[in-house]
């Protein structure tokens, strides 16, 4: 078999505390597992997406350290969505394998990812199962965040944040169009007519916060929703349910008061009133009728192109 290039991805947001120890054991694991004798060529890229600690510092001694690394760092954090959609976007490798830089995916799952890879020539997706070691609470985020996201596309995998070994020729379909932070935890599984998964199981991580926490995860939800191109549909759905209840529900309403009250309401207004709810009524429910044919159709496109207008500044490149 021909030797292929092997490029590992690391998006990096103020990982001080472990980013050392983590490259010291992912360095580790490539000398010892025999898998990575498959390649002849292996690089490391960091992104630092902004990172307000001492990260930088720290990617720029483990350069000097260790060779074929690559550091990226952009002039503010873009979000995780916007570093890991750009180190996949940049990628020069035949094999890609997107992994967090703190340790909290399981070598041996990322081993699994790269021999299926290989197997099978397709794209692999890392699927979180589980979390060791969160708060119920940030348990709670995620599972809405991938709820959401299932909302939002028919295509989503629930626990899929982007990580995976990825295919030159898969990577290719995106790189086709000019960059911008694609949703790619979207739009990858929406592209890619066939893919394998593995689920692991989430490590604790071994020291520092983690730098997606409550607040994170509810902003990123929050703008998953509005930035969605359903986000407007839900909306108009809503509204015209309500205005089609309202003038159904109005309708007993006006025949009542006209048998209780028969002197209230003019002769002649009661027919001309309840014709005109009537005739409000459909016009809802064909509004309603169309709007759900566009929810049909809708999903990943909207949200796509809306992160693709989002200007990246790369502050420094080596």
């Amino acid at each position: 078999m021909k030797l292929k290039n092997l490029e590992i991805c690391l998006p990096v947001y103020n990982e001080e505390e472990v980013i050392n120890d983590f490259t010291d054991d992912l360095f580790l694991w490539i000398k010892k597992d025999e898998i990575f004798k498959n390649f002849s060529d292996i690089k490391i890229s960091y992104l630092n997406n902004g990172s307000t600690d001492q990260s930088l510092k720290y990617l720029e001694k483990i350069k000097k350290k260790y060779n074929n690394v690559k550091i990226t760092s952009f002039a503010k954090n873009y979000g995780f969505f916007s570093s890991t959609s750009y180190l996949l976007h940049s990628s020069e490798g035949d094999l890609v394998v997107l992994i967090p830089s703190d340790g909290q995916i399981p070598f041996k799952s990322i081993r699994n990812g790269i021999d299926m890879t290989l197997k099978t020539q397709n794209t692999t997706f890392l699927i979180r199962e589980s979390s060791v070691g969160s708060s119920k609470i940030i348990t709670y985020m995620k599972n809405l965040l991938y709820k959401i996201l299932k909302t939002i596309s028919y295509d989503s995998i629930e626990g899929f944040f982007g990580m995976g070994v990825y295919t030159r020729e898969n990577l290719s379909i995106v790189k086709n169009y000019q960059f911008s932070p694609f949703q790619i935890r979207i739009v990858i599984p929406y592209i890619l007519d066939t893919f394998n998964i593995i689920k692991f199981k989430e490590l604790k991580r071994k020291g520092g916060k983690t730098s997606f926490g409550f607040k994170l995860y509810l902003k990123e939800t929050i703008k998953l929703v509005i930035l969605s191109q359903k986000f407007p549909t839900y909306l108009s759905i809503g509204i015209f349910s309500i205005f089609s209840i309202l003038s159904f529900s109005a309708l007993p309403f006006v025949v009542l008061t006209k048998l209780i009250y028969p002197n209230l309401i003019h002769p002649g207004f009661a027919t001309l009133i309840i014709l005109m709810l009537l005739m409000m009524a459909v016009q809802g429910i064909f509004a309603l009728s169309v709007l759900l044919e566009i929810k049909s159709r809708d999903g990943i496109y909207g949200l796509a192109t809306t992160r693709r207008k989002r200007p990246l500044i790369i502050k420094r490149d080596e």
